[in-house]
Formats: C-alpha cells, sequence, structure tokens
C-alpha cells in the first residue's frame, strides 16, 4: 500500500494521479516486482493460488484494502476533479484483473517475454480507460 500511497503523495509536481499510478505500476513490471505478476518464480505461487478456493477468496479480500488505502489518498487529493471511490474502485479491480490474466498465461507455459509484452500492453489499456472514462476532461 505504501506504492499507491507514494503514488498519490510523491507524485512529481504537475503530474496527475493517473500519470503517477502508471509509471508506477509500470515500473513494477520493469522491475520484475512480486506485485506485478511477472516476478520470476511466480508461477509455482500463481498455480497454489489458483488451485485453492480459500486463497483465491483471501486474495479477494485483500484487494478490498488497497482499493479503501487508494480512495482515500484520492479524495485528500486536491487536485483530483474525479470520482475517486470509483476510480480507485477502477484501478484496483483492472490491475487485478490484469495481474490474473498475466498469471493465468505464465501458468499455462506461455513463454515469459510475450506475456509481460502483453502485460505492459493492458496496463497501458487500463490507464487509457481510466483517463477516458473516470477522470472528467477539461
Amino acid at each position: 500500500m505504501a506504492i499507491l500511497r507514494s503514488a498519490v503523495r510523491d507524485r512529481a509536481a504537475g503530474a496527475d494521479v493517473l500519470t503517477s499510478l502508471r509509471d508506477a505500476t509500470l515500473r513494477l513490471a520493469d522491475d520484475r516486482h512480486a506485485l506485478s505478476g511477472v516476478k520470476d518464480g511466480s508461477v509455482p505461487f500463481s498455480r497454489t493460488v489458483a488451485a485453492s478456493p480459500a486463497l483465491i477468496a483471501r486474495a479477494r479480500e485483500i484487494a478490498a484494502d488497497p482499493q479503501r488505502v487508494l480512495a482515500d489518498e484520492l479524495e485528500r487529493d486536491p487536485d483530483l476533479d474525479g470520482d475517486a471511490p470509483l476510480l480507485a474502485a477502477f484501478f484496483i479491480a483492472g490491475y487485478g484483473s490484469v495481474m490474473v490474466e498475466t498469471a493465468r498465461r505464465l501458468v499455462a507455459g506461455e513463454p515469459q517475454g510475450a506475456v509481460v509484452d502483453d502485460h505492459r500492453a493492458r496496463l497501458e489499456r487500463l490507464f487509457a480507460a481510466l483517463r477516458d472514462g473516470v477522470i472528467p476532461r477539461p
């Protein structure tokens, strides 16, 4: 959750929150961070979670906390001209969707390079959708 807080609170001067969140998520992917879903060695973890209804349910419960944290941060952001809870919900759901599809493809044995490239492309589509559909245009 520190990554989400930092993306909102510590973004560069003049950067909007979506740009900062986008940069943070792409950096996670580029660094092969565990939270990106593309970390080397993540397949056994993903396979274990996918095989356990209890772990899937717990993962869904865990997603509620980052959504709440992000919504709280966005509501405090004087530069955000949009619906903070809705943006947080869409971001967390969209990011989760990208991660689940990435994990599914890696577990299926697809080449990591192609999966990572698609992961980044899907993140870009997520942010385009958020920018075009949630944040009002001037």
